[in-house]
């Protein structure tokens, strides 16, 4: 049984899966045709770099590594002098540096510097680790049958295996995801139950991450710095903001301001100074919002504004910040009224004109994708999308428990209680950006968080999370792309580009919303050339 080779094994039983073993199985054949089909040839080799015809259309990675071989003496039918084929020797390995459209980039490893017509291959068959998360017994019967078949692996449960091979079932998407050795993701397909359609997320490159000690829940990337045009990243824990350098993710400046409660943070050059102004929304004594406006003076971070009733949330298309948007609460801390603009008049921040037909919706969750049609994640869950004729469409799936504001009903909370540290109320905040990808064609990035159980009554914990990426057809929202098994819960996500590249950060926390440590991941958007001009 393929259980007993593998080192990891998790099993999560679900009451009704339908089309788990079929999933599994879509998706470990994606990858079996993707270990097959990377097979092309070294166009020239200079001074240890070498050039091969693998690129976007081959969907090859950056950091892939690969074998090189030279075709030697033929195989000869003796009867019919047909040439069956030829002798192969191994020249060497090369790792991919860069991918273009229809060419990549690689240096030598270890051997010989390859010669043009040299074969680049995945060396067969892989020396693989398999690990398995939420799949019942009939999925793992499905995968175990497919690698007898296929005879493309040489299974191990060794940790130094070339690869690891990982088929994890979460919130309906089933996803296959191939790391090397050195963590890199190099391959991921997802297969989405809800419906039937087959994501592939080997456009997002993991280009690196950071391990910060502290619940951080929130960021935004701007060029916060007056007379420096580098692009900064500012990240929150509730009560602080510390400001990074986007390229090394070394801390460079902080925020003196005095915090209760931050919830969301965003970047936005308003005042037209050439500047990005830093808005924190900040909860204070967990039933009004106090927030404020902070920038850089030249010296150092200064407040500009303070005392600012109502929260606010920008968003971004084409990688530029062109809307901010603000909603009111109420003195239970629930949302009141419309979603409206904000303004920069005479000076001051203040609110401007309601945004249309946003009655009953939650800032957080709500993202305008024209002046009449919006994308919308409910309370509920529920992700749809609406015009001034009502929903025009709604996704079969569920997309996490996405309440904003999670009050528990508990008689008292004792000091040393973990709850008491950030007050009574707990934000869980839903969330959609818009991707950039150098086109006309939008996506739209939308958060998974998994609910894992609950703490006490009308709370939750999460034990996983993800995110897809949807365009919208004017019909339906189809999927395109989905990475998941980020644990466990994903507290901000934001897009960026510096004028090339386009990247996508995610902040997310080992332990939730108790969390005392969090990791902020940069991934580097590698999008096949297929879907850069997709309607």
């Amino acid at each position: 049984m393929l259980k007993k080779i593998l080192i990891v094994l998790q099993f999560t039983l679900f009451a009704s899966q339908v089309f788990a073993a079929s999933e599994a199985a879509t998706a470990l054949r994606s990858l079996v045709s993707y270990f097959r089909a990377m097979n092309g040839i070294v166009v020239s080799s200079s001074s240890g770099e070498v050039t091969t015809d693998l690129g976007e259309n081959r969907k090859t990675a950056e950091g892939l590594t690969l074998s090189v071989v030279r075709n030697g003496e033929a195989i000869v039918h003796p009867v019919t002098g047909k040439v069956l084929g030829y002798k192969q020797a191994d020249i060497g390995k090369i790792t991919i540096k860069s991918v273009h459209p229809e060419y990549s980039t690689a240096k030598l490893l270890s051997g010989k510097l390859p010669q043009a017509k040299d074969k680049v291959l995945f060396s067969l068959p892989l020396n693989v680790r398999f690990v398995l998360n939420g799949l019942d017994k009939e999925s793992e019967e499905d995968v175990e049958a497919l690698i007898k078949g296929e005879q493309l692996f040489n299974v191990s449960s060794d940790n130094n295996s070339d690869y690891v091979i990982k088929i994890d079932k979460l919130s309906g998407i089933t996803t296959c995801n191939v790391t090397q050795k050195d963590g890199k993701v190099i391959y991921s397909t997802s297969v989405s139950s809800e419906d039937g359609i087959l994501l592939d997320s080997s456009w997002f490159i993991n280009d690196t991450s950071l391990s910060l000690a502290g619940n951080y829940r929130a960021l935004a990337v701007g060029r916060f710095v007056r007379g420096d045009s580098k692009l900064y990243v500012a990240v929150a824990q509730p009560k602080s903001v510390v400001i990074l350098d986007l390229q090394s993710l070394k801390q460079v400046g902080e925020l003196g301001g005095k915090f209760q409660q931050i919830v969301s943070l965003d970047a936005l050059d308003m005042d037209g100074d050439g500047v990005d102004e830093i808005f924190i929304s900040n909860i204070y004594r967990d039933s009004y919002s106090s927030s404020s406006v902070y920038q850089h003076d030249g010296q150092s971070y200064k407040l500009v504004q303070g005392d600012i009733d109502f929260l606010m949330r920008s968003y971004s298309v084409s990688g530029s910040k062109r809307r901010l948007l603000a909603q009111q609460l109420n003195n239970d801390g629930g949302y009141r009224g419309d979603i409206f603009d904000v303004a920069f008049k005479n000076g001051k921040y203040v609110l401007g004109g309601s945004v249309n037909f946003t009655t009953g919706k939650q800032l957080f969750g709500y993202l305008p994708v024209s002046d009449s049609l919006f994308i919308n994640i409910a309370q509920s869950g529920r992700l749809s999308v609406a015009s001034p004729k009502g929903a025009e469409y709604e996704a079969p799936g569920y997309y996490g428990d996405t309440s904003n504001m999670i009050r528990p009903n508990l008689p008292s909370v004792e000091r040393n209680d973990a709850l008491a540290v950030y007050g009574m109320t707990i934000y869980v905040r839903p969330h959609i950006e818009v991707l950039d990808t150098g086109t006309a064609t939008k996506y739209y990035i939308i958060v998974r968080n998994e609910q894992r159980t609950k703490m006490f009554e009308n709370t939750q914990m999460f034990s996983k999370s993800g995110f897809a990426v949807y365009s919208y057809n004017f019909s339906a929202l189809e999927a395109i792309s989905g990475v998941s098994g980020l644990p466990p819960i994903i507290m901000d996500i934001c897009t960026y580009t510096d004028g090339t590249d386009t990247y996508l950060l995610v902040l997310n926390t080992k332990e939730g919303w108790l969390s005392s440590s969090s990791r902020l991941i940069r991934y580097k958007l590698n999008m096949p050339a297929h879907l850069k001009g997709k309607k």
